[in-house]
């Protein structure tokens, strides 16, 4: 804090709050003020659960932006273009919130598809070296006596 500078009890307990968002739950109660000044500075981990936490309060009108900014984070100003360009299609408001669960459980589900094609991949190209593999014989075939010389008599003085 700057020296001289008088610190208001409100910017106290802001930066307290947004020091302890982790133990934050249910803030129903809280003051929608004080709220949009330390949401912001959630994680989207910690958004959820103070989603899943705050029963019968919808904190849609402080989350909402930030919730499309984490979507525009994770997922890039293309498909978030590409939403919005839907929602004016379809003349339908979704939340942003639900949007960006969606999405992260297909991005989520298409790297495990990509994830069990990579293992069958390399399952397939281990079992191939297997087959390649050469294999070394105890016993000598019968044919050959250990006497004989082995290879080409062409050329040689016997």
């Amino acid at each position: 804090m700057e020296k001289g500078r008088l610190i208001r009890l409100n910017d106290h307990w802001v930066s307290i709050a947004i020091d302890n968002l982790d133990s934050f739950g249910h803030v129903g109660y809280l003051d929608f003020k004080f709220l949009d000044q330390v949401l912001p500075h959630c994680s989207t981990d910690q958004l959820v659960h103070i989603k899943k936490s705050t029963k019968n309060t919808d904190l849609t009108p402080i989350t909402h932006k930030m919730w499309k900014k984490s979507f525009e984070r994770e997922f890039g100003g293309k498909a978030t273009d590409k939403v919005i360009e839907k929602m004016k299609i379809k003349k339908v408001n979704y939340k942003w919130s639900e949007l960006y669960q969606a999405k992260s459980k297909r991005v989520e589900k298409a790297e495990k598809e990509v994830g069990e094609r990579l293992k069958k991949l390399y399952e397939k190209e281990v079992a191939q070296k297997q087959s390649r593999r050469v294999r070394v014989l105890d016993k000598v075939p019968p044919s050959l006596s250990s006497n004989k010389r082995i290879g080409s008599n062409k050329g040689s003085k016997q």
